[in-house]
């Protein structure tokens, strides 16, 4: 069946420290090989600067947008900005005591742009995300686990344990039933009552109809 399982973690004590901020540094020249976001922004039209940025979105968006992974942040430390948005891009989140949460796009005169802000509005509601957002504020592990954030604190000695736990359990359990569950659950968050109710009966006869063939 392949990988069902990511998990996104630091191999140090900090989760991400977000953007590097000498990206928007002056290029030393024009012949620099590090050309630095703005420049990069500047040497296009706002069509092919928003596809660029569609680009970066992208690599954060498939941790959620895929059904056939599930996908787990293991945040440990600070995660600030960008770092803030890869967590947020996760199927689940497992924390450790000292982890902490900050949104500094605002602060640098920006907007949260990697697909942060829709898994946040929707978890913790449009006035707690402006409030993070707007602020810069610190959210603290048990702030994220009251928030629905992160599904999971542990002390730091038992990540290893608790992660490993978590995603044991998720392999244990039927690979295709796994991948229709979190199809169904990622429409409800658009869809109304009946086209959810249309798309729970859609997948159940799928998985009814595999049985009835392997049995």
């Amino acid at each position: 069946m392949g990988t069902r399982v990511v998990m996104v973690r630091a191999a140090g004590t900090v989760f991400s420290s977000g953007l590097d901020l000498s990206t928007f540094a002056p290029s030393p020249s024009p012949q620099a090989d590090n050309e630095n976001m703005l420049d990069s922004i500047n040497a296009v039209d706002d069509v092919q600067a928003a596809e660029l940025i569609r680009g970066f979105q992208g690599a954060f968006t498939w941790l959620r947008d895929r059904d056939d992974i599930i996908s787990i942040a293991v945040v440990a430390g600070a995660a600030v900005g960008a770092g803030f948005q890869l967590a947020l891009s996760c199927d689940l989140m497992i924390c450790t005591e000292d982890a902490r949460f900050s949104m500094r796009e605002t602060t640098l005169g920006l907007v949260p742009d990697l697909g942060g802000t829709q898994p946040l509005v929707s978890t913790v509601g449009y006035a707690r995300a402006l409030d993070i957002c707007v602020t810069g504020r610190w959210v603290d592990a048990s702030e994220a686990l009251a928030l629905g954030l992160a599904t999971t604190v542990v002390a730091p000695e038992s990540l290893d344990t608790t992660v490993d736990d978590l995603a044991a359990t998720v392999l244990s359990k039927p690979a295709t039933a796994v991948r229709a569950t979190k199809a169904v659950l990622r429409a409800a968050l658009d869809n109304e009552v009946d086209s959810q109710r249309r798309i729970e009966r859609e997948a159940q006869v799928g998985l009814l109809r595999d049985i009835i063939r392997n049995r």
